[in-house]
């Protein structure tokens, strides 16, 4: 019995570490699998741009917890040694940590996707200061922005910035000669291509879809959000 409390436990930590304890790790690759399949269909899909894509991504974990936990108590016990049971539990949960791992650390080239923060003032309405918010980094794989689109690119190594396509003044093109015009939804307060002109095209890092977080001033704490940007 206290084997199966034990792999209980870490079922409901870690989807498929109680199985592995207990001795299935075919079944604890299972539970991973359909974790790591969903995350490639809402990735090919671009649902994971959407919000019906990230809830059903974060509710996904506690059912597979869940799910996994009553697997291990329904599935008949082992006689595996502590020491052999130690061994699947390590190595399951340093496949599981590698794999998550990577997939965050590669996200903008695994995924698509990308996460970035609103330092300045210069988006509002549209976007403020705090908000945290998602990029599509392969929109721009197989065409160029188009006006209205708004763009995150890159103005210095470590130093994104959020900003609106435009048409050049005097055209109906927001492209000329490889570059972006781009301005800011609040001018007033936006250091944009009036100021520093056109963007390479090789410096945009992708097109920004939704709202994720947002700074809540009067209150003083972030808020979960989750809407689309236009």
């Amino acid at each position: 019995m206290p084997h199966r409390l034990i792999g209980l436990s870490l079922n409901l930590l870690l989807p498929g570490a109680g199985l592995a304890y207990l001795g299935s790790v075919k079944g604890a690759l299972a539970f991973q699998a359909v974790f790591y399949l969903l995350l490639a269909f809402l990735t090919l899909t671009r649902l994971i741009l959407h919000p019906i894509g990230l809830i059903t991504l974060i509710c996904t974990v506690p059912l597979l917890c869940l799910g996994s936990a009553w697997y291990g108590l329904a599935s008949s016990p082992s006689t595996l040694k502590m020491r052999e049971r130690l061994i699947r539990l390590l190595g399951f949960s340093l496949l599981s940590i590698l794999s998550l791992g990577l997939g965050l650390a590669n996200k903008q080239s695994l995924l698509g996707i990308q996460v970035y923060f609103v330092p300045s003032p210069s988006m509002t309405p549209t976007l403020n200061p705090g908000d945290f918010i998602l990029v599509d980094t392969w929109a721009y794989s197989t065409h160029p922005p188009v006006t209205g689109d708004i763009v995150v690119f890159q103005q210095a190594d470590d130093f994104a910035v959020v900003k609106r396509c435009a048409n050049w003044p005097g055209t109906n093109s927001g492209i000329q000669d490889n570059r972006l015009y781009v301005l800011g939804d609040n001018p007033r307060l936006s250091m944009d291509s009036r100021r520093i002109g056109g963007i390479d095209l090789g410096k945009i890092n992708g097109k920004v879809r939704l709202k994720l977080v947002t700074w809540q001033p009067e209150s003083q704490h972030w808020q979960w959000k989750m809407v689309g940007v236009h």
